[in-house]
């Protein structure tokens, strides 16, 4: 006899369709937007309306540039996407050493934080997030085309 697996439960499957909506849009749309940048924004974008909690998403892209070393670009609701880029050398930086970036980079795995309460943070940028009200962070490294690059979500929504 044949078995269903169980139906998740109601906010799961919500859940799940927001998911795919999104893969849906990246697949049938966002592929086709002429830059890397319209396509970030616009993920980003139909993430919130979505209702994914997200205040920041920042994306940390290595480059194969003869100028640069990568770029660096943070989203947030209602503002200009912040575009940054990063000159060769930057890996040997305390900047960078001492950031969220290098720390993904180098456990090849997603870290996060929780940034209420008063415990000490071992990065900088989590604490300039704490003081502007942010409570969670994650990163998580991606690999493309054998560079290790990084995405980060910050939320200010407790849970």
């Amino acid at each position: 006899m044949d078995t269903l697996a169980p139906s998740p439960p109601p906010g799961r499957a919500h859940e799940r369709e927001r998911v795919w909506a999104l893969a849906d849009w990246l697949i049938r749309d966002g592929r086709f937007l002429p830059s890397n940048n319209e396509l970030f924004t616009g993920f980003c974008e139909r993430m919130a309306a979505a209702g994914i909690p997200i205040g920041r998403v920042s994306l940390h892209l290595r480059a194969l540039h003869p100028q640069y070393r990568g770029v660096s670009r943070i989203w947030r609701p209602g503002e200009p996407l912040s575009e940054r880029f990063l000159d060769h050398g930057i890996e040997k930086t305390a900047m960078y050493i001492e950031s969220p970036v290098h720390a993904v980079a180098e456990a090849g795995k997603r870290l996060e934080w929780r940034l209420d309460g008063n415990r000490p943070l071992p990065y900088e940028t989590l604490e300039e997030l704490r003081e502007e009200g942010y409570v969670h962070y994650v990163i998580s490294p991606f690999a493309f085309e054998g560079l290790v690059n990084a995405i980060s979500w910050a939320t200010k929504q407790p849970g």
